[in-house]
């Protein structure tokens, strides 16, 4: 046998040991996930605590197998269905403030970052002004904001914007993290910008809260902050149940849960069989998004979407999602895009508005027409060149992520958060499902969610 065939065979194996360390428990060390070796560290067994109504049994089972696999150090899992609580289980251990590193048992009442899946707020305050005739989702950006018609950007309607397809990724130059909470320096730099792929479905991770604060400043009647607006317009009004935060300056440390960083070495296992040759690939790797994503991120190529998205803030290169909303200074900025701050229950009755949940007070939050207006979709989904799969959004900027769940009961409307948190309604069935694990994942899609 030649010595080209042997390092073949070794490298086959070497991956597919690699691989099989990927998908093994990811809290899990070596040992205890093969050898069985006793380990300080292993999973300890965790009481899930909560009440699930008759017939959602099934749902806590496989939510504690979660936990006793390894797959999470501590989460929170609330569904609703028809306005009443049918899951509410959360269990584990947390390390609260960044810099005392306190641990405590996680509580439903704990607030946790979850990134992304804040935008769901961005889309109901941009909902609720357009239902009080403040905007228009088909009027351009610049009836509302006049510098904002410049370089490019002159013929870019509210809807383009919030369907991620303005091309508004980066910003140059960059922004320190600071200076997002800037509201007048903003207004100048965000109206200078040019766009890097106009009218190509493009996620904007990052931005899109930036320039909906900007808007919402302009068209309320009492100029306030998107923050101010979502609490005034929707938090208040929901009761004092609901916690949400722009920002962590809002709640005491001891009440915020730290996000835990996927394994370093357990991301490195997943992306060093990416680079072997494709027929070795194809033997036993499970394609998804999460390598197109990572190559554009880690070697940028110019003119990607995902590229383009890192080109903001100065301080961002390097830095993983979990880390920087453990940050004392990045985790009290106020950015609708990715630094919301809630927890499962509280992030429940704020998705029930879209199915015509109303405040305490017994006021509509949002009308009928408002809410078909703001989760119409309309054609297929397209691919996006950031997120690297099929997607679709509603003039409001709320997604159909039916296609992350290969679900067939109709759209799934939301959105999910780097780190794995989840957040949608299916209305034909008037269910609310949201997800907030502390633990992240590395894959785009949190296979946990699915699961669930």
């Amino acid at each position: 046998m030649k010595i080209r065939h042997i390092l073949a065979y070794l490298t086959v194996f070497a991956s597919l040991a690699i691989y099989l360390y990927i998908n093994a428990s990811p809290y899990y060390l070596f040992t205890c996930s093969y050898i069985n070796f006793p380990h300080t560290y292993c999973p300890k067994q965790t009481e899930i605590k909560g009440e699930v109504k008759h017939g959602f049994e099934p749902i806590k089972e496989k939510f504690s197998a979660q936990f006793s696999s390894g797959q999470h150090t501590a989460a929170q899992l609330e569904i609703f269905q028809n306005g009443e609580t049918v899951v509410q289980l959360y269990g584990g251990e947390v390390e609260t403030d960044p810099l005392l590193r306190n641990k405590q048992q996680l509580t439903p009442s704990m607030v946790i970052p979850i990134y992304s899946s804040g935008k769901i707020v961005e889309s109901l305050v941009m909902a609720i002004l357009e239902d009080r005739g403040l905007i228009n989702y088909t009027e351009k950006i610049s009836t509302y904001w006049p510098e904002f018609a410049q370089n490019g950007k002159e013929n870019i309607t509210i809807e383009i914007l919030m369907k991620h397809q303005a091309g508004l990724l980066k910003i140059t130059p960059k922004i320190s993290v600071s200076d997002q909470g800037k509201a007048d320096l903003l207004s100048s730099v965000l109206s200078q910008q040019r766009p890097s792929c106009y009218d190509q479905q493009c996620y904007h991770p990052f931005t899109r809260g930036l320039y909906v604060d900007q808007i919402v400043r302009r068209v309320d009647p009492k100029h306030r902050s998107f923050s101010q607006f979502a609490k005034e317009e929707i938090i208040d009004k929901l009761g004092g149940d609901v916690k949400y935060s722009l920002g962590t300056s809002n709640f005491p440390e001891s009440e915020i849960a730290l996000t835990v960083p996927f394994p370093t070495l357990r991301i490195i296992a997943y992306f060093l069989p990416r680079l072997l040759p494709m027929w070795i690939q194809d033997l036993f790797l499970t394609r998804d998004n999460t390598w197109e994503i990572a190559k554009e991120m880690f070697f940028p190529v110019n003119g990607s979407c995902v590229s383009d998205s890192f080109e903001m803030i100065e301080e961002i290169k390097g830095r993983g999602p979990s880390p920087v909303m453990n940050d004392p200074i990045w985790r009290v900025q106020e950015n609708p895009s990715y630094s919301t701050v809630t927890n499962a229950h509280s992030l429940a009755r704020i998705a029930q508005i879209l199915l015509g949940a109303k405040d305490q007070a017994g006021n509509e939050v949002l009308s009928p027409q408002a809410i078909k207006r703001a989760t119409r979709f309309d054609g297929s989904p397209v691919f996006d060149g950031w997120i690297k799969l099929d997607v679709q959004f509603s003039p409001a900027g709320l997604g159909d992520i039916t296609t992350f769940f290969h679900s067939k009961l109709g759209p799934l409307i939301g959105w999910k958060g780097s780190g794995g948190s989840f957040i949608f309604v299916l209305p034909s069935r008037k269910v609310v499902f949201s997800y907030i694990p502390v633990a992240s994942t590395y894959k785009y899609v949190d296979d946990r969610a699915i699961e669930l």
